[in-house]
């Protein structure tokens, strides 16, 4: 992924040179470029790979593979009482999995990745502005959710209010 990454990056920024590309992680995992303004994010689902990139502000990206082995296995630990309940009212695997990448594509977008009390986010209001319970920033940060594919879900997390364009291949 790092070769694909930078190759991306240069075609997206073309000050920049893939040969001189340093990427780096933060304490959570997330990667970054040091010295450039672009933001990217990346996730992996199966052998599908996505790249989201901004010049705006951060992003976090969040695609998986529809399976009913994951549904309902982590749901304690990782959705709110609210997600719970919704996802027991619709019975719908594709409310599980919009519900799992746009926590996954917000927690990405923060840069902490998974954390301990991941369960008391909840996004399921269904509106596309994360509240400013859970987000404290003036700006906010935005979600929106696409099905790429019958079998991938994704969610791209943003702090513009901007539309989010994916090209697919």
């Amino acid at each position: 992924p790092d070769y694909l990454l930078k190759q991306t990056l240069t075609r997206y920024n073309s000050s920049l040179d893939d040969c001189n590309i340093s990427i780096t992680k933060n304490e959570y995992g997330k990667p970054f470029v040091e010295k450039i303004n672009t933001k990217f994010n990346i996730s992996k689902t199966g052998n599908k790979f996505i790249i989201a990139f901004t010049n705006v502000d951060e992003i976090g990206i969040d695609i998986e593979l529809i399976s009913s082995d994951k549904v309902f296995s982590h749901k304690e630990i990782f959705f709110s009482l609210n997600e719970i309940e919704l996802i027991r009212k619709d019975k719908s695997i594709k409310t599980f999995y919009k519900l799992w990448t746009r926590k996954e594509s917000f927690l990405k977008f923060l840069g902490t990745g998974i954390t301990d009390n991941v369960n008391e986010i909840s996004l399921a209001k269904g509106r596309n502005i994360i509240e400013t319970e859970i987000y404290s920033q003036s700006e906010g940060a935005y979600v929106n959710s696409f099905i790429i594919s019958d079998e991938i879900y994704c969610s791209v997390c943003t702090s513009a209010k901007k539309p989010v364009y994916l090209f697919t291949k």
